[in-house]
C-alpha cells in the first residue's frame, strides 16, 4: 500500500500538471501557440506565479481573475482535480514506479485530449497518432501485457468502432462515431488489452449514456446532437486498465 505522504504528494503532482493540460486545451481550441506566460484573455495582464497555483488560487480568488475580476471558468479548476485524482489513484495502484510515472503522463495526454474533444468535438491526429505509438512500448515492456493481448485490443477494439460507425451512417445517415474516436481506441486497446476490452467499452458507453442528457440538453435536435465520446472512452481505459481484474473477480 502506498503511504499517504506519497498519495498526497502525487495528488499535488497531478494538480500542478492539471494545470499545465488546461492550458494546453485552452489554447489549442483558441488557436494559440503553447509557449509564454500565462495571461487573462479578458484583459490581457500576465498572470503571476501565486494566481496559478492548483485549485488554490482558483479558490482565494473566487474564480475570477486579480486583475479585472472577469470570471474563470470552472473549467480550470475542474481538469485541476481530475488530473489530481487520476495521479493519486494511479499511485495508489502502481506504488512509486516506472509504471506509475509511464501511466500518469499517458493519461496526462488523454485528459488533453478529452479536454479538446469536449470544447470542440475533436481529437486532433497530431496528437492520436503519436499517443498509440508511445502507448505500445509502455503496455508491453513496462506494464508487461501480453503482445498478442495488447496488439489484440488495439485492432479490435478500433475495428470495432469502425465498423460500428459505418453501420450506423448506412442506417441512419448520420456519423455515430468521428475517426478520432476510433484512432484514439486503438491507443487504449494496445493500453488494456484484449482482455479488458469489454470492460472499457461497456464502462465508457454506460457513463456516457449517463452524462449524455447534458449534451443533449443544449442541442438544437437529439438528431443532430453530438456527444463527445472520446473523454469516455478514456474514462473507461482508467476504469478497465486499474480495476479490471477487480471487477472481473467480483462478478466471477
Amino acid at each position: 500500500m502506498a503511504s499517504w505522504a506519497f498519495l498526497a504528494w502525487a495528488f499535488v503532482l497531478g494538480a500542478c500538471l492539471g494545470s499545465f493540460y488546461g492550458l494546453c486545451v485552452y489554447r489549442y481550441v483558441n488557436g494559440i501557440p503553447i509557449g509564454g506566460r500565462s495571461f487573462c484573455p479578458r484583459c490581457g495582464k500576465t498572470l503571476r506565479l501565486w494566481h496559478l497555483a492548483p485549485i488554490v488560487s482558483w479558490l482565494v480568488l473566487g474564480g475570477r481573475c486579480a486583475f479585472c475580476r472577469a470570471p474563470i471558468g470552472f473549467a480550470r479548476i475542474f481538469v485541476e482535480c481530475v488530473s489530481g485524482l487520476v495521479a493519486a489513484l494511479l499511485a495508489a495502484h502502481y506504488g512509486f514506479s516506472l509504471a506509475f510515472a509511464a501511466t500518469l503522463l499517458i493519461f496526462g495526454a488523454l485528459i488533453v485530449l478529452s479536454g479538446i474533444d469536449a470544447a470542440c468535438r475533436i481529437l486532433p491526429d497530431a496528437m492520436t497518432g503519436p499517443l498509440a505509438l508511445a502507448v505500445l512500448p509502455v503496455s508491453l515492456w513496462v506494464l508487461r501485457v501480453d503482445l498478442l493481448d495488447c496488439l489484440a485490443g488495439g485492432f479490435v477494439g478500433a475495428g470495432l468502432l469502425f465498423s460500428l460507425r459505418r453501420v450506423f451512417f448506412a442506417w441512419r445517415g448520420v456519423e455515430a462515431l468521428g475517426l478520432g474516436d476510433v484512432k484514439l481506441m486503438l491507443s487504449l486497446g494496445f493500453l488494456c488489452g484484449l482482455h479488458k476490452l469489454p470492460l472499457l467499452l461497456l464502462a465508457a458507453s454506460l457513463s456516457c449514456l449517463a452524462a449524455s442528457p447534458y449534451w443533449l440538453a443544449g442541442a438544437p435536435s437529439r438528431r443532430t446532437a453530438q456527444i463527445p465520446f472520446g473523454p469516455f472512452l478514456a474514462l473507461g481505459c482508467f476504469i478497465s486498465l486499474l480495476y479490471g481484474e477487480n471487477i472481473r473477480a467480483f462478478f466471477m
